[in-house]
Protein backbone atom coordinates (compact mmCIF):
# COMPACT_ATOMS: atom_id res chain seq x y z
CA UNK A 1 0.00 0.00 0.00
CA UNK A 2 1.32 3.42 -0.96
CA UNK A 3 2.12 5.97 1.69
CA UNK A 4 1.96 9.71 1.21
CA UNK A 5 4.22 11.92 3.27
CA UNK A 6 4.05 15.70 3.35
CA UNK A 7 7.18 17.64 4.09
CA UNK A 8 7.47 21.38 4.33
CA UNK A 9 10.42 23.59 3.58
CA UNK A 10 12.40 24.03 6.77
CA UNK A 11 13.70 27.39 5.54
CA UNK A 12 12.44 29.80 2.92
CA UNK A 13 12.71 33.44 2.03
CA UNK A 14 11.68 36.06 -0.50
CA UNK A 15 14.33 37.87 -2.49
CA UNK A 16 13.15 41.30 -3.63
CA UNK A 17 15.03 43.32 -6.20
CA UNK A 18 13.57 46.63 -4.97
CA UNK A 19 14.65 45.93 -1.37
CA UNK A 20 17.94 44.26 -2.21
CA UNK A 21 19.42 44.31 1.29
CA UNK A 22 16.27 43.46 3.28
CA UNK A 23 15.70 39.97 4.64
CA UNK A 24 12.22 38.59 3.98
CA UNK A 25 12.29 35.25 5.78
CA UNK A 26 9.82 33.85 8.23
CA UNK A 27 6.79 35.14 6.34
CA UNK A 28 3.79 32.89 5.93
CA UNK A 29 3.65 33.89 2.25
CA UNK A 30 6.41 34.48 -0.25
CA UNK A 31 5.95 36.47 -3.40
CA UNK A 32 7.45 35.47 -6.72
CA UNK A 33 7.18 37.08 -10.11
CA UNK A 34 7.32 40.75 -10.91
CA UNK A 35 5.78 43.62 -8.99
CA UNK A 36 5.92 47.25 -10.09
CA UNK A 37 8.76 46.43 -12.47
CA UNK A 38 10.91 44.61 -9.92
CA UNK A 39 11.65 40.89 -9.81
CA UNK A 40 10.89 38.70 -6.81
CA UNK A 41 12.47 35.30 -6.32
CA UNK A 42 12.20 32.71 -3.55
CA UNK A 43 14.63 30.25 -2.01
CA UNK A 44 13.67 27.09 -0.13
CA UNK A 45 15.45 24.28 1.69
CA UNK A 46 14.10 20.80 2.38
CA UNK A 47 15.63 18.10 4.56
CA UNK A 48 15.00 14.90 2.59
CA UNK A 49 16.89 12.55 4.87
CA UNK A 50 15.06 9.40 5.79
CA UNK A 51 13.64 8.84 2.31
CA UNK A 52 14.69 5.98 0.04
CA UNK A 53 15.05 6.99 -3.61
CA UNK A 54 13.69 3.70 -4.99
CA UNK A 55 10.46 4.19 -3.03
CA UNK A 56 9.77 7.73 -4.25
CA UNK A 57 7.06 7.61 -6.89
CA UNK A 58 6.59 11.37 -7.05
CA UNK A 59 7.61 14.45 -5.11
CA UNK A 60 5.16 17.23 -5.76
CA UNK A 61 5.90 20.82 -4.88
CA UNK A 62 2.65 22.70 -4.30
CA UNK A 63 2.50 26.47 -4.55
CA UNK A 64 -0.76 28.14 -3.59
CA UNK A 65 -1.65 31.35 -5.36
CA UNK A 66 -2.83 34.36 -3.45
CA UNK A 67 -3.60 37.60 -5.21
CA UNK A 68 -1.94 36.52 -8.45
CA UNK A 69 -2.41 39.62 -10.54
CA UNK A 70 -0.43 41.28 -13.27
CA UNK A 71 0.80 39.80 -16.53
CA UNK A 72 1.54 36.10 -16.72
CA UNK A 73 5.21 35.35 -16.10
CA UNK A 74 7.09 32.11 -16.45
CA UNK A 75 9.28 31.25 -13.50
CA UNK A 76 11.83 28.46 -13.18
CA UNK A 77 12.38 26.07 -10.29
CA UNK A 78 15.96 24.82 -10.10
CA UNK A 79 18.40 23.33 -7.64
CA UNK A 80 20.26 26.10 -5.87
CA UNK A 81 24.02 25.53 -5.91
CA UNK A 82 24.80 27.85 -3.00
CA UNK A 83 23.28 27.53 0.44
CA UNK A 84 21.88 30.51 2.34
CA UNK A 85 21.13 31.51 5.93
CA UNK A 86 17.39 32.08 6.30
CA UNK A 87 17.59 34.99 8.75
CA UNK A 88 20.22 36.76 6.61
CA UNK A 89 19.46 36.02 2.94
CA UNK A 90 18.60 38.97 0.68
CA UNK A 91 18.54 39.79 -3.02
CA UNK A 92 22.24 40.74 -2.77
CA UNK A 93 23.53 38.18 -0.25
CA UNK A 94 23.19 34.49 0.56
CA UNK A 95 24.20 35.33 4.13
CA UNK A 96 25.70 38.30 5.96
CA UNK A 97 28.87 39.30 4.16
CA UNK A 98 28.55 36.51 1.57
CA UNK A 99 27.28 37.60 -1.83
CA UNK A 100 25.53 35.27 -4.23
CA UNK A 101 28.40 33.85 -6.30
CA UNK A 102 26.23 33.95 -9.43
CA UNK A 103 25.13 37.55 -8.92
CA UNK A 104 22.32 39.38 -7.15
CA UNK A 105 18.94 37.69 -7.01
CA UNK A 106 20.40 34.20 -6.75
CA UNK A 107 19.27 33.25 -10.26
CA UNK A 108 22.89 32.83 -11.34
CA UNK A 109 23.12 30.12 -8.67
CA UNK A 110 20.38 28.02 -10.21
CA UNK A 111 21.65 24.74 -11.64
CA UNK A 112 19.99 25.26 -15.03
CA UNK A 113 21.97 22.48 -16.74
CA UNK A 114 20.19 19.98 -14.47
CA UNK A 115 16.45 19.26 -14.35
CA UNK A 116 14.46 22.47 -14.08
CA UNK A 117 10.74 23.08 -13.99
CA UNK A 118 8.52 25.92 -15.17
CA UNK A 119 5.51 27.49 -13.49
CA UNK A 120 3.31 30.39 -14.49
CA UNK A 121 2.45 33.19 -12.09
CA UNK A 122 0.19 36.22 -12.36
CA UNK A 123 -2.98 36.97 -14.29
CA UNK A 124 -5.08 34.48 -12.36
CA UNK A 125 -2.81 31.50 -13.12
CA UNK A 126 -3.79 29.98 -9.78
CA UNK A 127 -2.15 27.24 -7.76
CA UNK A 128 0.83 25.42 -9.24
CA UNK A 129 1.94 21.81 -8.83
CA UNK A 130 5.30 20.47 -10.02
CA UNK A 131 6.73 16.98 -9.63
CA UNK A 132 10.35 17.54 -8.55
CA UNK A 133 11.11 13.85 -7.99
CA UNK A 134 14.41 14.01 -9.89
CA UNK A 135 15.68 16.85 -7.69
CA UNK A 136 14.68 15.04 -4.49
CA UNK A 137 16.43 11.84 -5.55
CA UNK A 138 19.51 13.84 -6.57
CA UNK A 139 19.54 15.52 -3.14
CA UNK A 140 19.43 12.16 -1.40
CA UNK A 141 22.03 10.50 -3.61
CA UNK A 142 24.47 13.35 -4.15
CA UNK A 143 23.79 16.28 -1.83
CA UNK A 144 23.80 14.96 1.76
CA UNK A 145 19.98 14.81 1.91
CA UNK A 146 19.63 18.56 1.44
CA UNK A 147 17.47 20.03 -1.31
CA UNK A 148 18.13 23.73 -1.91
CA UNK A 149 15.78 25.33 -4.47
CA UNK A 150 15.33 28.67 -6.16
CA UNK A 151 12.21 29.93 -7.90
CA UNK A 152 13.26 32.71 -10.25
CA UNK A 153 13.05 34.20 -13.69
CA UNK A 154 15.05 32.19 -16.21
CA UNK A 155 18.43 33.93 -16.41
Amino acid sequence: MATTTTIYADTDANLRENAADTNYSGNSVFRIGQYTGYRRHAVLHFDVSGYVPSKIVSAKLYLSASGDTGPTRTMKIARLNQDYVEAEVTWNSASSGVAWTGGAGGDGNGAFTEPTYSISVGDGEGDQEVDIRELVIDAINRRDDELWLIICFDP
